[in-house]
């Protein structure tokens, strides 16, 4: 379907804009900035930081007989890092649990214990022209 000068496909509603795009012909195509869907991937397991965390990198660090600015270098964070995490006022990322578990060896990385639903995608609505576009008709009045 050409609508005004781009070639459209479009549902039955809105084919009455325009006219049928010649078979043979190419008319130039309207260029849109369009993104591919992402390919799924499987379902990797999610996995948090513990509740605990802060109690349990205190704990073990001090077990170990470490200072807060030697276990700030052994994973490569800035010492307040460190305390931020120890005082509970900041969540390690999970790399950051990583490098605390190998340099602390403690679990600190776990798969939720509440299974969080799998979202199902939405189903796709059809959208039309019609629903997306305002569309005038040759008498300056507007269709809806």
């Amino acid at each position: 379907m050409i609508v005004d000068t781009a070639t459209l496909l479009v549902c039955s509603r809105c084919s009455r804009y325009g006219v049928p795009a010649p078979k043979t012909s190419r008319a130039p195509r309207a260029s849109l900035n369009v993104r591919p869907l992402p390919a799924l991937r499987p379902s990797e397991p999610q996995l948090e930081v513990v509740p605990d965390y802060d109690v349990k990198v205190k704990k073990a660090r001090e077990e170990q007989g470490l200072t807060q600015e030697v276990l700030a270098k052994l994973v490569g964070e800035k010492l307040s890092v460190i305390k931020r995490i120890e005082m509970g006022k900041l969540k390690p990322s999970l790399d950051l649990a990583r490098k605390l578990e190998k340099a602390l060896k403690v679990r600190l990385v776990e798969e939720p214990k509440t299974a969080k639903p799998i979202q199902q995608p939405r189903p796709r609505l059809e959208l039309t022209l019609g629903d997306v576009a305002v569309i005038k008709d040759s008498g300056r009045k507007e269709v809806e």
